[in-house]
């Protein structure tokens, strides 16, 4: 069995996972007489391989494996870097050296 790298979310189209109007298109043309319901089947398929692609997509996503107290605390985890981060750029700004150079607008810093 080959294991298939996670798709760049760059690559995934924005329509990726919108199979809806397409469907709801479908029953329309059904309901309103235009194809006949035996035909639905031929019909249906572009829904069917856009819906393949879709979970062949979200099959292949980082960490979709992960439970929902994993991704909450992945996320708390995060969030608690970014504090530290952010505490972090008030504390440098502080330093009188960052001061003095945001001052005279040098942005080469003398240590």
């Amino acid at each position: 069995m080959t294991t298939s790298n996670p798709p760049d979310e760059s690559l995934i189209p924005p329509n990726a996972f919108d199979f809806l109007p397409d469907l709801h298109n479908l029953l329309q043309r059904v309901y309103s007489d235009e194809i006949d319901p035996k035909d639905v089947a031929h019909e249906s398929n572009q829904i069917r391989l856009k819906i393949a692609k879709a979970r062949n997509l979200v099959a292949v996503l980082p960490d979709v494996d992960k439970s929902l107290e994993e991704q909450q605390a992945d996320i708390k985890a995060l969030q608690e870097r970014i504090a530290k981060q952010k505490q972090m750029l008030v504390e440098m700004g502080n330093l009188e050296v960052v001061k003095k150079a945001t001052r005279s607008g040098k942005m080469e810093v003398d240590i």
